[in-house]
């Protein structure tokens, strides 16, 4: 990953994060990112989550009109993961996560917090909620 945010994984793919949800007009930037001649976009549609900003991702998905994916991202998990993949964004992202918290006997580690790990009841909830 660039500092840019733009993506190079391998030749001939390359994709944007949440850049677009900072800008003024998301759907004025997915057509710069299409311009740029990128592949795909990671978007929450410009709200703190992608439920959130299901209208804007809306209106990427029907100005990207297949040239670009639109990857909704951003608070993704059962409950909403339906009603992203019907307005038609190409792919979700989402962590599946679950805060482990810290153990509580003066240790080390309690100094330190909790910390996040996949939860993989989580993900397949997720699945099932998508008929997968």
């Amino acid at each position: 990953m660039s500092s840019s945010g733009i993506s190079t994984r391998r030749a001939g793919s390359t994709r944007m994060r949440s850049h677009v949800d900072v800008t003024a007009d998301p759907v004025a930037t997915l057509e710069q990112a299409i311009d740029l001649g990128l592949r795909r976009v990671l978007s929450s549609g410009g709200a703190s989550t992608a439920q959130g900003g299901i209208d804007t991702l809306r209106a990427m998905v029907d100005a990207a009109s297949g040239r670009i994916e639109v990857m909704a991202g951003s608070g993704v998990n059962a409950a909403s993961a339906p009603a992203l993949a019907a307005v038609g964004v190409d792919a979700l992202h989402f962590s599946a996560k679950r805060t482990i918290a810290a153990p509580s006997d003066g240790s080390v580690a309690a100094s330190m917090g909790g910390h996040d790990v996949t939860d993989r009841d989580a993900a397949f909830a997720v699945r099932k909620a998508l008929g997968l």
